[in-house]
């Protein structure tokens, strides 16, 4: 908690809070591994702000340093704006294909705006595909499953306007 402004009543709530949660991280550990879930591991990780949420969520589509990236941005854009621009930037990031970077560039987006605690991200999103007009010029399409339900018609809508700016 250090360089947070707040008063030493508040500063022990918050440290309550911080060693509650890790007890109970402590005990879902130890019934996870006892083998009798799908998963033997906690599946959603700790994470103290959008930032690392987001991060962490996204972990598998290599977006490392994300996190940083996003509390930079935040100082002076608001919520919508950092989607855009940080999956401006996640575009540009090496990829095997345009394609996937692409794909990483607005589900991170989405992660922002949905603030890291919906699947929609994930599983909302099937992939994204780069196809041809008849006239030569590209387009993007983005495929969604079910999931994207969770993140609401804006949600959605706005996934489309990252796939446009990306």
């Amino acid at each position: 908690m250090a360089g947070v402004a707040c008063s030493k009543a508040m500063e022990e709530y918050f440290n309550g809070l911080f060693s509650e949660a890790d007890r109970c991280y402590g005990i879902a550990r130890r019934a996870r591994s006892r083998g009798l879930d799908p998963e033997v591991f906690v599946e959603i990780p700790r994470a103290e702000d959008l930032a690392s949420r987001c991060e962490k969520l996204l972990e598998d589509w290599h977006v490392e340093g994300v996190a940083e990236r996003i509390r930079e941005l935040s100082k002076g854009h608001n919520r919508e704006e950092v989607s855009l621009l940080v999956a401006k930037e996640m575009a540009g990031q090496p990829a095997k294909t345009r394609e996937e970077a692409i794909d990483r560039a607005v589900r991170v987006g989405l992660a922002v705006l949905t603030e890291g605690i919906l699947v929609a991200p994930l599983e909302g999103i099937a992939g994204c595909k780069i196809g041809r007009n008849s006239d030569g010029s590209e387009y993007l399409s983005i495929s969604f499953a079910g999931p994207i339900r969770a993140a609401g018609g804006t949600g959605q809508a706005l996934s489309v306007r990252i796939g446009d700016v990306v």
